[in-house]
């Protein structure tokens, strides 16, 4: 693994029985793991993984298989497979016992790695936590894949969705801060994901979230801002974990850490001190 650039990331590859999974990674210290949204990767985290280092923490962001430059499954994976190729990358970079973050797909894969993984995860955060109800799953079931034309339709469409999901529930008279960046940033990690972009949803639309939350019997940090689709879901499901607090952003949306990178790291540091182990 070679230097990275001043921002002080590293790349690399951790094994797995499935494949090879790539990472990036600042810092050194406690291990904090931040698992990506669904057809994005761990470019998501660019921002937020030096601010992690500054505070103390040793930061990993991984591409989850499927996604970025991490291997392929062969087959659509369901939540648990996700979650054992996750625990198993870092179990082949030394380390055993870990705080887990995942934003919206990535949280439910962190959930499931907490759920079969517990003497492993310190702490569970979640961003913008998917409390889906059984109508909205089963549509996130029904995702379909994607088709690649001559004429790129799949393209423009995915460039201009993906620009109106960032700017989504912006007061009146605020810019969008999605910048030309941001979106050449999120649809390269579209076009990496390809034709089997949807298993992602599908993972979401296959997980019970109220069952996993069940589970995890670790401190628990659900925290989104109020221009994310999933608000109102992360309040409402403090009550489904045992030991669980919610903490609002200002402003943001699906975009959190790239608009505010700074509170970002702020709060989960905050969380992270506040809760030994």
């Amino acid at each position: 693994m070679k230097n990275g650039p001043k921002s002080g990331i590293r790349r690399g590859y951790a094994d797995s029985t499935g494949g090879q999974i790539h990472f990036l990674e600042s810092g050194e210290g406690p291990p904090v793991v931040f698992l990506h949204m669904t057809a994005d990767a761990a470019s998501q985290w660019e921002g937020v993984l030096p601010l992690m280092a500054r505070r103390g923490h040793r930061a990993i962001a991984f591409d989850i298989p499927g996604h970025g430059n991490s291997f392929r499954p062969p087959a659509e994976p369901d939540g648990p497979a996700y979650a054992g190729w996750v625990m198993e990358a870092l179990a082949s970079m030394g380390i055993e016992r870990a705080t887990l973050l995942g934003h919206h797909f990535g949280a439910i894969v962190g959930a499931w790695a907490t759920v079969l993984h517990p003497a492993r995860v310190t702490r569970f955060c979640a961003y913008g936590w998917p409390r889906h109800d059984e109508e909205l799953r089963a549509k996130r079931r029904a995702m379909p894949g994607r088709v690649f034309d001559r004429a790129g339709a799949m393209v423009q469409d995915a460039w201009v969705r993906r620009w109106d999901m960032s700017g989504m529930l912006l007061p009146p008279g605020e810019p969008d801060r999605f910048s030309e960046a941001l979106a050449i940033r999120t649809m390269i990690a579209k076009l990496q994901a390809g034709k089997t972009w949807n298993w992602a949803y599908h993972c979401i639309g296959h997980s019970d979230p109220i069952a996993l939350a069940a589970r995890i019997r670790c401190p628990v940090l659900l925290f989104a801002g109020p221009r994310d689709h999933n608000y109102q879901e992360s309040i409402d499901a403090v009550g489904d974990f045992a030991d669980a607090r919610f903490v609002p952003m200002e402003w943001v949306g699906v975009d959190a850490p790239d608009e505010d990178a700074d509170a970002f790291a702020r709060i989960v540091d905050d969380f992270i001190r506040a809760t030994p182990v």
